[in-house]
């Protein structure tokens, strides 16, 4: 129905349905609550609808942006965002944000709602970067300690004590194809006349690789390190790190993880807090 001159909204009772019918089958009405606006001249509306009119679709874009690049794990429900009903229902005009609304102008109104809008996506677009870079960081370390031999740090799986480091000799890591066993266990000391004898000691294995260590005397490393090579086996590099780096992998793997999830949940807090205009099925 659309009100004529001697009819209101109020007097065709449209504002009365949310109380008579507060819910629907596919829905629900609620009044939205909005003060009263400074009008002004209807050439400054004019002006006014026409620039509100090229930023409308700006602002559109952002939200769905926002809907669409939301950190959907860090919701309640794991689901993508959506608008909660309530929110509309207890909407309130900012007054310390924005002012009287009888007192300032509306296209001063708009301005100021305009660089909230801003502020709010260059915020957003901060948070997002912190949050990819965290989430990469987390899994590029879960990936080296999932991942197979090849990718693992020595650190994670080797002990000190199986570590031999002196002036005269030192513990080489080998990682020897499941196939190649049989040779490398019968040959590996012939590699080098400075290999020492029965020194080869398995340190893990899956189903690719095995992962053994060597004692080689200093003088003839480089020697032993071609031959190695030749023979196409991968020659794994140990560095000692220490704790009070705080460069255990498993500290790093929690660490970095617990670092995503408080960027995730900061995230989720930060964007949530305004008031949505928009729904993603």
């Amino acid at each position: 129905m659309v009100p004529s001159e001697r009819t209101t909204l109020l007097s065709v009772g449209l504002l009365a349905v949310p109380s008579s019918l507060p819910s629907l089958r596919y829905g629900q009405l609620e009044p939205l609550q909005l003060p009263s606006f400074r009008v002004g001249t209807l050439d400054s509306l004019l002006a006014l609808s026409e620039t509100l009119t090229r930023h409308d679709g700006t602002a559109t874009q952002l939200a769905l942006k926002i809907a669409q690049e939301f950190p959907v794990e860090f919701t309640a429900t794991g689901e993508p965002l959506v608008v909660d009903f309530h929110r509309y229902q207890s909407f309130r005009w900012d007054q310390a944000k924005y002012g009287q609304t009888e007192q300032v102008p509306l296209p001063q109104l708009f301005h100021q709602v305009w660089r909230h809008l801003e502020d709010l996506e260059r915020g957003f677009r901060s948070r997002q970067e912190e949050y990819n870079q965290a989430k990469q960081n987390w899994q590029s370390l879960e990936q080296c300690f999932s991942g197979g031999l090849t990718f693992r740090p020595l650190s994670s799986l080797v002990r000190r004590e199986q570590v031999l480091q002196t002036e005269h000799l030192c513990t080489i890591f080998l990682l020897v194809g499941t196939r190649e066993l049989e040779t490398f266990l019968r040959t590996y000391e012939t590699l080098s006349s400075f290999v020492v004898p029965r020194s080869a000691s398995l340190i893990t294995q899956d189903d690719d690789h095995a992962l053994y260590s060597l004692v080689v005397f200093r003088k003839g490393l480089n020697e032993f390190l071609r031959a190695a090579r030749e023979y196409r086996y991968q020659v794994r590099e140990y560095r000692e790190e220490t704790d009070s780096e705080d460069a255990s992998l498993d500290k790093r793997l929690v660490k970095a993880r617990t670092h995503w999830q408080q960027i995730g949940l900061s995230f989720v807090n930060g964007v949530q807090r305004p008031t949505w205009t928009v729904s993603m099925p």
